[in-house]
């Protein structure tokens, strides 16, 4: 029996996931993340007092990709972690430490600053720098998709698991997160939830801003219903009304794929909106 040390909202849900996609037998261990260092179980497999960590028989691991890369390894083969045969494993294994290395780890700063900084340095240059660092590294993500309907190619793997827990994580810290229903055009209609980032130029009153997020959602065409990625990008402008109230015009262009067949390809559509935002305190 596999033992995961830590849980959900952690890093530890890469690890949970990828143990239920394999179906796996496992237990969650949980760590009192404010008693870590007083948990010498936890302490004795993970000195660095960071979570997840498991323990497998008489191995112990940390890490979370690199306990996604075992696990495939060792329980394998499965499709969620191609061998090195495979044409798709140079996307693979880059893209699974991508996950961490480059979108997980900015927002490591972001959350030191605004759970544990004295309010005065909640939004410091640091925290402000892994935001725009995060939202300009998860354009990767948008390239990437563009070359298949998941991360690694046309197959959902562990890279998957890992890049989009860093997206999912993102909420958490401010980053945008809004549901959109849209129309593009050709009989469809998009449902989906983006999490992004805005590049905010205050500029007196009015705010201009650009946009990026990535998301999924419910695609709704004349074939039926599909489920895929999407990402949408643009730019607009908040005027203030009053303290509670702006206006704010916003256009954006929404890319996505309708897995309708395996060869779907992308494609695009334009979105205005404009209205009354409120600003909730």
């Amino acid at each position: 029996m596999i033992t995961v040390f830590g849980a959900p909202p952690t890093r530890a849900l890469r690890v949970l996931w990828m143990l239920e996609e394999m179906n796996l037998p496992y237990e969650v261990r949980r760590v009192d993340f404010a008693k870590r260092f007083e948990d010498a179980e936890f302490m004795a497999i993970k000195p660095a007092g960071s979570v997840p960590a498991i323990r497998d028989g008489d191995a112990t691991l940390n890490e979370s990709c690199a306990i996604l890369e075992y696990l495939g390894a060792k329980y394998g083969p499965t499709p969620l972690a191609p061998p090195p045969s495979d044409p798709n494993y140079p996307a693979y294994i880059s893209m699974l430490h991508f996950g961490e290395a480059s979108l997980g780890a900015p927002l490591n700063i972001l959350v030191a600053s605004r759970f544990f900084a004295p309010e005065e340095h909640k939004k410091n240059w640091g925290a402000e720098f892994s935001i725009e660092l995060f939202v300009r590294r998860s354009a990767v993500l948008q390239e990437r998709l563009k070359k298949g309907p998941y991360i690694a190619g046309g197959a959902f793997t562990a890279a998957d698991i890992s890049c989009v827990y860093a997206i999912g994580l993102s909420k958490h810290f401010g980053f945008d997160n809004y549901m959109g229903i849209y129309s593009v055009g050709q009989g469809v209609t998009l449902l989906s939830d983006f999490v992004g980032g805005k590049f905010m130029l205050p500029r007196g009153k009015v705010t201009p801003y650009a946009l990026a997020g990535l998301g999924g959602g419910y695609f709704s065409a004349g074939t039926g219903a599909a489920t895929s990625f999407a990402t949408r990008y643009g730019g607009g402008m908040t005027i203030p009304i009053n303290d509670s109230v702006a206006w704010r015009v916003e256009y954006s262009r929404l890319n996505f794929h309708l897995q309708t067949s395996p060869n779907s390809a992308w494609t695009s559509g334009n979105n205005f909106a404009a209205g009354i935002v409120f600003k909730l305190n």
